[in-house]
């Protein structure tokens, strides 16, 4: 890949991230806050998890962090779970 493919490329998902990624995690946040007394326990402390994810995320958008909370595994499938009862 050419150089400025490759900085096409890193400025989209630059551009993506604070464009979608962003602001669906708030979506997220605001859900898990306004649902906090019905959503199950283990399915609120991942929420928890999630929330620590997001702020990291979002910071490290415009100041890279190290070792920056990974994306809580299993947070997907139990969202999705719950989501289909």
């Amino acid at each position: 890949m050419v150089q400025s493919q490759k900085r096409l490329k890193g400025s989209f998902w630059e551009y993506r991230k604070l464009d979608t990624i962003v602001p669906n995690n708030k979506r997220i946040m605001n859900l898990f806050e306004v649902c906090k007394d019905i959503v199950p326990l283990e399915l609120y402390k991942l929420g928890c998890k999630f929330k620590e994810h997001a702020v990291m995320f979002e910071r490290n958008c415009y100041s890279p962090i190290d070792n920056a909370m990974r994306f809580p595994m299993g947070f997907e499938v139990e969202v999705k779970k719950y989501g289909e009862e």
